[in-house]
């Protein structure tokens, strides 16, 4: 088949054109009659996408007609101006391109030729290429003063026709043991969202879920980042067919939440949360299983779980799909360049893994937070920074147990503030007056405690965490640095404890003994406090 030369079309012509009636059937056309992966490409998906993103981005579209004004070739992207970046268009796990197979290599070349002579970029990088898209194909295109850097990455899925899965899952001890203990307290329930505006009462809660892993793990914050996306879910979801929003829920409580994106028998995860104080009891999982459970009903057959290797997508797949992740070099320069860095972090991965035994994921959040250490302590006085260095060097002292029974507590003043428990949220208003404790390092630290079934005790006011104390079951012995104390009664431990205040503050607290009348204590029988000598 042969086409006219590409069209593109930018800003103002380019939201005229995807706005246009006739355009759009022609644009649906086109999709209907190519495989399922390029969802974000088409019509339903990504003019909704333009029409919130257009005020941030300069749309940027490519087209391709033939002989009989056929569309047969699209391409939607945008221009970043601040970033001086061509970026994809939509919020795509994956990135591909309408077109019919047999002018595929051709389209491609002009949009590339295109884009290397009119922007002012090195390098164009690509998200990755769905399954069903060849990365021979996206070689193919480039022209000869082109070059493609590739990194591999996979991808699991689902089988959901296959129901071996899920049954060894349903029959999972643990998994059996948290729905149980879900149903018995209260009403837990799954659900399908579909009204707009009861989905955007729930992303307001699913955001700080989402932005808290997020920043934990992955040092950014889609939501706090973005204030355009939530209105642009809630406008999506009136278009049938498109997305899936799913929440799990016990009473008020939002355990987790997900959304993906529909295709005929396809289901492609997108956006996932779940409450960071529930981490012991898995409600993702729980969630994940409920969902394909709907998905099998509603006849799916593929639950994509999109790229990544994170530990909780490997339990439920039973397949991983290989995938590409291309760069394309407009100089042989930045080429060259970027093969020497791929080889280096190889290299070095390879030595730090093979050789000497190293844990990248750990070592990857040490780097950040000591990349952050400057720029805090820069935002702090003299003073405070002595102040936190004297309680950092008196870590290494040996601490002093202290042993209150609950009997000996005495009762809360009127005028104490209102403590909550397990409030995640509250963390996220830390401001960083600590100059060796960043915002990410205390939420990632707080992973790990909820992981462990810790309980977090705080106080926060509408934008400023004020001060917040943990509780661990002790039962024989506590473990606090290097040290191990012996004790005869079981009972909770409170121990590290922050508070925003001066000392010249009425409300700071000068030992966490003060604060144990302010606490839901009831169940617990003996309090331990830590007291260095």
């Amino acid at each position: 088949m042969k086409f006219k030369n590409i069209q593109s079309y930018r800003s103002e012509e380019a939201l005229k054109l995807i706005n246009s009636d006739i355009f759009v059937k022609k644009w649906q056309t086109l999709a209907a009659d190519l495989p399922v992966y390029c969802r974000m490409q088409e019509a339903e998906m990504l003019s909704v996408w333009y029409k919130h993103y257009s005020v941030v981005f300069e749309p940027v579209i490519f087209t391709a007609f033939n002989d009989s004004d056929e569309l047969v070739g699209f391409l939607g992207m945008v221009w970043d101006e601040k970033k001086q970046e061509l970026r994809h268009a939509g919020h795509p796990q994956y990135h591909g391109w309408l077109a019919k197979p047999d002018i595929e290599i051709s389209f491609l070349q002009q949009v590339l030729r295109y884009i290397r002579n009119e922007f002012p970029i090195r390098n164009l990088s690509w998200s990755v290429l769905p399954p069903g898209l060849s990365v021979d194909t996206f070689r193919s295109a480039l022209g000869s003063d082109m070059y493609m850097t590739c990194q591999e990455t996979v991808s699991p899925m689902w089988s959901l026709q296959v129901s071996t899965k899920l049954k060894k899952l349903l029959k999972n001890k643990s998994i059996k043991s948290n729905f149980n203990r879900y149903k018995r307290l209260g009403n837990f329930r799954f659900e399908i969202i579909d009204d707009p505006e009861y989905l955007r009462k729930v992303l307001h809660i699913a955001k700080n879920q989402i932005d808290f892993r997020k920043e934990a793990v992955n040092n950014v914050l889609p939501f706090k980042s973005d204030p355009i996306k939530i209105d642009y879910y809630c406008e999506q979801l009136l278009i049938p067919e498109t997305i899936l929003p799913v929440a799990l829920w016990l009473d008020d409580q939002l355990l987790s939440f997900n959304m993906g994106i529909m295709s005929n028998n396809y289901f492609q995860g997108r956006v996932t949360s779940f409450d960071p104080s529930e981490y012991r009891y898995s409600p993702g999982t729980l969630l994940f299983i409920r969902l394909s459970e709907y998905l099998t009903e509603k006849g799916f057959e593929i639950f994509d779980l999109t790229p990544g290797s994170n530990s909780y997508k490997d339990r439920f797949s039973d397949t991983n799909v290989g995938l590409h992740k291309p760069t394309i070099h407009f100089s042989n320069i930045d080429f060259k360049s970027t093969l020497l860095k791929q080889q280096f972090v190889k290299g070095s991965r390879k030595l730090l893994i093979d050789k000497l035994g190293f844990n990248i994921q750990k070592t990857r959040k040490w780097q950040t937070n000591l990349k952050e250490l400057p720029q805090k302590i820069n935002n702090i006085r003299k003073r405070k920074i002595r102040v936190n260095i004297k309680k950092g060097i008196s870590r290494f002292n040996q601490p002093k147990l202290i042993h209150i029974e609950r009997s000996n507590i005495p009762t809360a003043p009127l005028n104490a503030k209102m403590v909550k428990s397990q409030q995640y949220e509250d963390l996220q208003k830390y401001t960083g007056t600590q100059p060796f404790l960043t915002r990410r390092g205390l939420l990632i630290d707080a992973m790990k405690k909820f992981a462990a079934g810790e309980i977090l005790y705080s106080v926060a006011d509408d934008e400023k965490l004020l001060w917040y104390v943990w509780r661990k079951k002790v039962k024989g012995e506590i473990k606090i640095d290097k040290y191990s104390i012996p004790v005869q009664e079981d009972g909770v431990l409170l121990y590290d404890l922050y508070q925003s205040h001066s000392p010249n503050s009425d409300e700071f607290i000068n030992n966490i003994s003060e604060i144990i009348p302010l606490l839901d204590l009831k169940d617990v029988d003996n309090i331990y406090l830590l007291e260095k000598t």
